[in-house]
């Protein structure tokens, strides 16, 4: 017995539950509206708080009207009217559309707009076509109202999936609270679509999902304080110049410039040249890219924060992700980047790479070599202090660009001396182990040669040994020629009568071939006589007799039998105790026996019926005894005698009245004896008796 769930789904869908439901989702609406409406920058067109406000509004409205309708339901039966429910289905599939626009701050393109209210303007009269048209379909064949709920349903997950397609691809700033949101709502219309027969037309499981979820909206607010902060970052800058104080960098960039020939490793010489970059241009934050080992990638291998002083973490990224600094590095110029472009991908790319809201100004310069027009580059940012890039850092960069792309990336003169050793050591130790090979290797050939010479000798005196017996063969042969050429008038006359006697086997095969065309038809001839009177005879017994298994038998019928038995799904129970007991007897005619009675027990019983097939030995009698039962209706005792009399085609309690014929033929040819048992409306069993020969 299962459990019932849906006085706990439904809680929010019927009083007093329904009114917690309107007012947790109306309140996060209207919060996060105000909020929007308090940081609106009416002077920007681009400020997210704009889109935010438009967005709740909208939610807000939506939901304000369904809990209008909510009053004039209250004492209406949900299989009277439905035009509560329709209603309600519209706008969770509307919430989750424009939650989508909401969330998608960073595509403003008119587009996605127009689309949305396409999308919403043909939801609102899909559900008119639900309120006027299904009704009186209803009324005409009763249609089915949770067919409907499966439609609303369905387009409800379908935009969910499109709302996380749309995440992945355009990577909004709270993507992963959009994710969560949408998560959450389609686990609601899941559960919906799968207690849809428990939860009676009511949306209980979805407005658990939107208590759950829709609160989280407020996350958007995040959007607001980075955009003010952004704000107050640009007004400083545009109305003050940056002062830079003055510090002494020379004793610790003389430092890490010296420590660059001291590192061994890659990774310490890198980390050595990033912290030397940042204390000659005072940036903030420092980051070396390689794009030299693949096609699609840019490394970070090295990246130090001279504020904080520490070294950051190498890291790796897919080009798209720096699109304006990839496509002003393929052309061969340095990128400038001002806080203005904080929307661009390529800032909030950096951004979550240093896990900070902003980066400041953006400097980055490529750096190539001759064989390689691009294998690099550096990119300065100020995160902190808000510094701009002059030409003071274009001059230096470009005065040291050649001389930093060699020491970066081409190969250090040690470490290239130290692998020349290497393979040089390499090689000495491959030509010191070939030489003790072929040392070796000599010696073996010398033995093989002093054998070879051994054997040389020794196949000289065979020589002049089977020369000496050849000779005497030669002379013993041209005596069996003269022997053989006195003989050949003999072989002439034999020659004549072996052709005499291959005449005389060429007429003795033509008789055997006539004989054997007769034969055949004499064979054909007696089966079809066979065939015309329905029996086989004793020739046939004697002729087609072999030795065969119980099993085998059994499992013959039950392979022919399945088709038939699939069909109706009626099961074969089998009982053969003496199943490995080897028999002779006419397999062809025993098993055409067998097949006959369980297709007509096939045809006698009910579907999903049984049929039980019994085969025993006696070993006193040397019979076969087998009984095939069926449960279908039974005979009464003057369908039996209309049965065997051949009378009537048709008999009630009979499946098939000619199968049974067929196999009293068979067994009869088998010298065999069958009775008939059966009940009405119980059982009928037929018990056959087959004369066997048993094989010890």
């Amino acid at each position: 017995m299962g459990i019932n769930l849906s006085p706990f789904l439904n809680i929010l869908a019927k009083p007093p539950g329904d009114l917690i439901y309107h007012l947790v989702v109306s309140l996060a609406f209207l919060l996060t509206g105000y909020i929007a409406l308090v940081n609106l920058d009416k002077t920007s067109k681009n400020n997210p708080a704009q889109r935010t406000l438009i967005g709740c509004a909208i939610l807000l409205l939506t939901h304000l009207s369904l809990f209008g309708l909510r009053s004039f339901n209250l004492q209406t039966d949900f299989s009277s009217t439905h035009f509560y429910p329709i209603f309600e289905r519209l706008v969770s599939v509307l919430t989750i559309t424009w939650l989508v626009w909401v969330f998608l701050n960073d595509d403003r393109s008119f587009f996605l707009t127009g689309i949305n209210f396409f999308l919403s303007l043909a939801l609102i009269i899909l559900a008119g076509f639900s309120l006027f048209v299904i009704p009186r379909v209803i009324h005409l064949s009763r249609f089915d109202l949770f067919a409907v709920d499966i439609v609303w349903q369905s387009i409800a997950l379908m935009s969910i999936m499109i709302g996380l397609v749309l995440a992945i691809i355009q990577r909004p700033s709270q993507r992963f609270i959009m994710i969560l949101i949408l998560f959450l709502l389609a686990g609601g219309h899941i559960t919906q679509m799968i207690f849809q027969t428990e939860l009676q037309w009511h949306m209980g499981a979805v407005r658990i999902a939107q208590t759950l979820s829709l609160p989280w909206i407020m996350a958007l607010v995040q959007r607001f304080s980075r955009d003010s902060n952004q704000s107050r970052f640009n007004h400083s800058g545009a109305d003050e110049d940056f002062v830079e104080i003055p510090v002494d960098t020379k004793p610790l960039l003389v430092n890490w410039l010296l420590k660059i020939n001291l590192t061994e490793a890659s990774e310490e010489k890198y980390q050595a040249i990033v912290r030397a970059l940042s204390l000659s241009v005072i940036a903030d934050v420092c980051y070396l890219v390689d794009m030299s080992d693949e096609a699609d990638k840019l490394h970070i291998s090295a990246g130090y924060d001279l504020i904080r002083e520490v070294d950051l973490a190498p890291d790796s990224l897919v080009r798209e992700d720096l699109p304006r600094v990839m496509k002003a590095w393929q052309s061969g110029r340095s990128l400038q980047l001002s806080q203005s472009d904080a929307d661009t991908r390529d800032v909030i790319t950096l951004a979550t790479l240093l896990r900070y809201h902003s980066i400041g100004n953006l400097f980055a310069y490529p750096l190539d070599l001759p064989e390689n027009p691009l294998v690099g580059g550096v990119l300065f940012l100020s995160p902190y202090t808000g510094k701009s890039w002059g030409t003071k850092t274009m001059q230096l960069m470009d005065q040291i660009k050649d001389t930093l792309a060699q020491v970066l990336f081409s190969p250090d003169p040690l470490e290239q001396m130290r692998a020349v050793l290497e393979q040089t050591q390499a090689q000495m130790s491959v030509l010191i182990a070939e030489s003790d090979d072929l040392r070796l290797s000599l010696t073996q050939k010398n033995a093989q040669i002093q054998e070879k010479e051994i054997a040389i000798k020794e196949l000289k005196a065979r020589y002049q040994i089977e020369k000496m017996e050849t000779v005497t063969s030669i002379e013993h042969m041209q005596g069996r020629i003269s022997e053989l050429t006195s003989q050949v008038a003999l072989q002439e006359d034999i020659a004549r009568q072996l052709e005499q006697l291959k005449t005389e086997i060429r007429q003795l095969t033509s008789e055997r071939e006539q004989l054997s065309l007769a034969l055949s038809r004499t064979n054909a001839l007696v089966k079809d006589l066979q065939t015309q009177t329905g029996q086989t005879g004793p020739i046939r017994l004697s002729l087609e007799s072999q030795i065969i298994s119980l099993d085998s038998i059994a499992a013959n019928v039950r392979l022919l039998a399945a088709p038939p038995m699939g069909q109706k799904d009626v099961d074969l129970e089998i009982n053969n105790p003496d199943g490995r007991q080897m028999v002779k007897t006419d397999p062809e005619l025993l098993q055409t026996a067998l097949l006959e009675l369980i297709m007509n027990a096939i045809m006698a019983s009910d579907f999903g019926g049984t049929i039980r097939l019994d085969l025993t030995l006696s070993l006193e009698m040397g019979m076969l005894i087998i009984q095939v039962t069926d449960f279908g209706k039974g005979l009464t005792q003057t369908e039996q005698t209309a049965l065997f009399s051949g009378q009537r085609q048709t008999i009630p309690g009979i499946g098939d009245v000619q199968s049974i014929r067929n196999a009293i033929r068979a067994i009869r040819v088998l010298n065999g004896k069958i009775w008939l048992r059966s009940k009405k409306s119980s059982y009928t069993t037929f018990r056959l008796q087959i004369p066997v020969r048993i094989i010890d």
